[in-house]
């Protein structure tokens, strides 16, 4: 139980507002590593919380930036939106998370493909770059890079 705390801990910061309730976090195996003040997560990880859930095989959480590094199939939801990839960094402090792909996007009547993206929850903004592919309704296009505005749901 004291290890669970001490994953939970460094988690209350990264993912949630002060007020919000803990994180639900799931894994088969962690190990802390003391000289770099990480814990890995391995196998099944998945973190929950009011906002977003990350599931991964593996992730790194940093106790000192309270950042989190997810590998191998990676899948971020939040705000109504699924991304896919096979690597993320999701930065608390910056209000963004970075997937590396293939990445795969989602929402109600939009599918993108790109090499990677990026998500910002506090703008809503979610930009692709790299062999960008899209399918909104009966449209479909091709680009280098495209950014889809949650709000609005328009894509430039």
């Amino acid at each position: 139980m004291k290890r669970l705390f001490f994953i939970l801990l460094p988690l209350l910061f990264f993912l949630l507002r002060p007020a919000a309730a803990a994180p639900v976090i799931h894994y088969d195996h962690q190990r802390f590593n003391a000289d770099t003040m990480t814990y890995e997560l391995t196998g099944n990880v998945s973190v929950a919380t009011e906002e977003r859930t990350i599931s991964a095989d593996k992730a790194i959480v940093s106790f000192l930036s309270n950042d989190l590094r997810a590998s191998g199939h990676v899948r971020l939801i939040q705000d109504g939106l699924t991304f896919t990839g096979q690597e993320a960094y999701v930065s608390g402090a910056r209000h963004n998370a970075e997937i590396k792909g293939p990445l795969r996007f989602d929402r109600d009547g939009l599918s993108i493909t790109a090499d990677e993206g990026t998500y910002d929850w506090k703008t809503k903004e979610a930009r692709f770059k790299g062999h960008v592919v899209y399918q909104k309704g009966k449209e479909t296009g091709r680009r280098d890079s495209l950014i889809y505005n949650v709000k609005t749901g328009q894509l430039s």
